[in-house]
């Protein structure tokens, strides 16, 4: 590490107009996302509008006049769309150099800033985060229609009484006069959400029919508990941080000359930093108001449950995370087998025993929660039929598995017809996709489920239990979900932001910014970004997967050829000292 940065790290190269970096980066993703709101007021872009400027005129359409008209108008098929996917492309660029960068500079500060410093910067990334957060609420636009699904359906069930999980928006089409049903993607699909999300949207929906029932009000409601949601866990990251780092990560190369308190405040803001500042939570609940968000509250709130030895609470809290989105479920076997071998005893015999009581509490637990959350719900059988039957159970989009259904089949059956194989319907593209639909969807959970089998076996510490946590996301999200949405990649950046960097660190954040590509070619757009319409899931998992993939391979070549030491990440002279989870 060069002088300059030993001798004073509150003012490197990096900053900007000489101000401290923590500013300089602060103001700069100001910036960028004060260009995102722009972005969002062309029709051109957006998914959807908010309505928010024309529920206050006077403040918003003043901007609207400075801007091209064509522009505003535009489709996204058009070349206006074709533009703004280029400026969305280098904006999502910008972003993410800018996070990259603040995040690095934090884990530079290792035993060069006191913990006072620390505390101050990490008041500066709250602030930073509130004033982006706040900008984003106005936004006139979102980059999915899912925050009117959430409106419908809380409607149903705080507005109307009735089951969201037999009844569909289109069913109060009669209640609609100014036309909100325009704005759900699906009309006829009952809900698939937990029931405790399904009772806080609810809530929502009584509060914002109290207030004036506009749609504003109850689309701004839900963006409202997104963001504060955000902050905190933004606050439960940075509690986590803090022993986690003190218990289970290295010291930096030099631990003898630095303050132990130094680093590990450090360390501590770099991995609050991870969370808080990720471009693709920011746009995901900042702009859309993604409830996704609240199942990164379960986790971490199980985390810091585990961590202050309050393992039936984490629990519970995990099992929250599941009654929000039911794939937090995935989490909770891992944490039982942790259970199991945290358990104390005299003897091997009575450990194991009460290790076995402790997984049977905690599978009980989350049994009694579950069947509680949901029985209000299910007395009727139909809502069990409507729930096993909704579009993540026989769809596919933005996969692996939909490249392997859909396009798999047109090189196939293209190479049959130019072969002559017969008969000739049995090579036809649709027969072949029907034919491939089976591994698509089974055989990619297959790899998934002995992903997760492999990695929870290893996994009998905390450090373990949350590096099986990465990694079984990490494969589920880009190789076993058929399903696939931008913004489940928020759950993978609980566990990854505590493992510190490395591969998986790496892997999340290429993943991270391809899924926010999508939007650039999702759902239409002008040529040439029209092409990649039917091969969102190779764009998006390809670069996450080929890193790894080579990562692991150059992994193997070092250690053929004898070499042990600093085959995943090279430590550079100007990059602090190699700092991260053990076991």
């Amino acid at each position: 590490m060069n002088q300059q940065h030993q001798n004073n790290p509150g003012h490197t190269g990096s900053n900007l107009f000489r101000l401290p970096p923590a500013v300089a980066y602060g103001l700069l993703m100001l910036f960028g996302y004060a260009v995102l709101f722009v972005l969002l007021q062309s029709n051109a872009f957006r998914e959807s509008p908010t309505l928010v400027p024309d529920r206050w005129p006077a403040v918003f359409y003043p901007l609207r006049e400075f801007l091209p008209q064509d522009w505003l108008a535009g489709d996204r098929a058009s070349s206006m769309g074709l533009l703004n996917a280029g400026i969305y492309l280098g904006l999502v660029a910008f972003l993410f150099v800018v996070y990259l960068r603040a995040v690095r500079y934090a884990y530079r500060l290792y035993g060069h800033a006191t913990t006072r410093h620390i505390n101050n910067m990490m008041k500066a990334v709250l602030a930073v985060t509130a004033a982006i957060l706040a900008l984003l609420f106005f936004a006139p636009g979102t980059l999915s229609t899912d925050l009117f699904s959430y409106i419908w359906y809380g409607r149903i069930l705080g507005v109307y009484g009735d089951n969201p999980y037999i009844s569909y928006p289109a069913q109060y089409a009669w209640s609609d006069p100014t036309g909100w049903l325009q704005w759900v993607y699906w009309q006829y699909t009952p809900s698939m959400y937990g029931p405790l999300w399904v009772g806080l949207a609810g809530g929502i929906a009584a509060v914002g029919q109290a207030i004036d029932g506009d749609i504003v009000t109850h689309l701004l409601g839900h963006k409202l508990v997104a963001s504060l949601a955000h902050l905190l866990n933004i606050w439960f990251m940075w509690k986590v941080a803090g022993p986690v780092v003190s218990r289970f990560w290295k010291g930096p190369q030099n631990a003898a000359t630095a303050d132990d308190a130094g680093w590990q405040s450090a360390a501590r803001l770099a991995i609050t930093l991870t969370y808080a500042w990720n471009p693709l939570l920011l746009i995901e609940f900042g702009v859309s108001g993604h409830n996704d968000v609240l199942v990164v509250t379960g986790l971490l709130a199980a985390i810091w449950l585990h961590l202050a030895g309050r393992w039936r609470m984490a629990v519970l809290a995990i099992t929250l995370a599941a009654l929000v989105k039911i794939t937090a479920l995935l989490l909770l076997p891992g944490y039982l087998w942790l259970l199991f071998w945290e358990a104390r005893g005299h003897t091997r015999r009575d450990r194991v025993l009460a290790g076995l009581f402790r997984v049977a509490q905690g599978a009980g637990i989350a049994l009694a929660a579950t069947l509680f959350a949901y029985w209000p719900f299910v007395q009727d059988s139909r809502a069990l039929q409507m729930m096993a039957d909704g579009p993540p159970t026989r769809l596919f989009i933005h996969s692996l598995g939909a490249i392997i259904r859909f396009k798999l089949p047109e090189g196939v059956s293209y190479i049959a017809g130019a072969l002559g194989w017969q008969p000739t319907r049995f090579w036809s593209i649709e027969q072949v996709g029907w034919r491939l639909d089976w591994p698509a969807r089974w055989g990619m959970l297959m790899i998934t489920g002995a992903v997760a089998v492999y990695q929870t076996w290893r996994a009998r510490t905390f450090p373990g239990t949350i590096s099986a946590w990465g990694w079984l996301l990490f494969v589920y999200l880009t190789v076993g979900s058929v399903w696939f949405w931008p913004w489940y990649v928020a759950w993978l950046l609980v566990p990854v932001a505590l493992l510190g960097p490395g591969r998986l660190w790496n892997a999340t954040q290429l993943l991270c910014a391809s899924s926010l590509a999508l939007y650039a070619i999702f759902p239409d757009r002008a040529a040439p970004f029209d092409m990649l319409a039917g091969w969102t899931g190779l764009v998006v998992m390809a670069p996450p997967l080929l890193y790894v993939l080579g990562s692991y391979g150059r992994e193997m070549l070092h250690r053929e050829a004898g070499s042990r030491a600093h085959t995943t990440q090279p430590t550079h002279q100007s990059q602090p000292a190699r700092t991260s989870i053990t076991s």
